[in-house]
Formats: C-alpha cells, sequence, structure tokens
C-alpha cells in the first residue's frame, strides 16, 4: 500500500511539472509561428511574455519543482528572467509597425 502512495505522488509530481513545462513550450510555440508568419513584431512580444511568465514560475514555484529554471539563485534567476522579459516585451512595443505613419 505504501509504494502505491509514493508511487502516486511521484507521479503526480512528474505530471506537474510536465503541465508546466508544457504551458511555457505552448507559449513558445506561438512566438514561433507568430515570427514564421511574419508577424515578427508581436512575436518577439510573445517571447517576452514568455520569460515574464517563466520568471512568475520561478517566483512562486517551490525549489522541488522548477527544474531547469533554476539557474543560479532564486532572486538571481527571477531579476534576470523579469528583466529580460521587460526588455524584449519593451522593445517589441516601441517598434513601429511598418506600413504605418
Amino acid at each position: 500500500m505504501r509504494v502505491r502512495v509514493l508511487f502516486a505522488v511521484s507521479l503526480a509530481f512528474v505530471l506537474g511539472i510536465a503541465v508546466f513545462h508544457e504551458q511555457l513550450n505552448a507559449v513558445r510555440v506561438v512566438a514561433v509561428m507568430l515570427v514564421l508568419s511574419e508577424r515578427w513584431r508581436r512575436g518577439a512580444i510573445v517571447f517576452g511574455v514568455a520569460t515574464l511568465l517563466a520568471g512568475g514560475f520561478r517566483l512562486f514555484l517551490p525549489e522541488d519543482q522548477v527544474g531547469l529554471l533554476a539557474v543560479r539563485g532564486k532572486w538571481f534567476d527571477v531579476g534576470a528572467l523579469f528583466a529580460i522579459g521587460a526588455a524584449i516585451v519593451g522593445l517589441g512595443l516601441s517598434i513601429d509597425p511598418l506600413g504605418t505613419g
């Protein structure tokens, strides 16, 4: 009985991490599809939002569930992801779209 409980808990843990990574991968796929369809400005914004989302996951998930988002210390990772994400979104928003003006 104890083995079944441990197996169920470990399976739920692995599936929880898989769902977390699939959410980030889905946002990345959307960004790549936008870039490939020549919507590069929107694609850059989605990439930036994905980076901000990764920073949020790194901030709120427990240490044993962050996986590959844990590179350095927690606050360094969060600060770096938020700074890079904000820079990408800012650049994407500041560029004038082609064909206007």
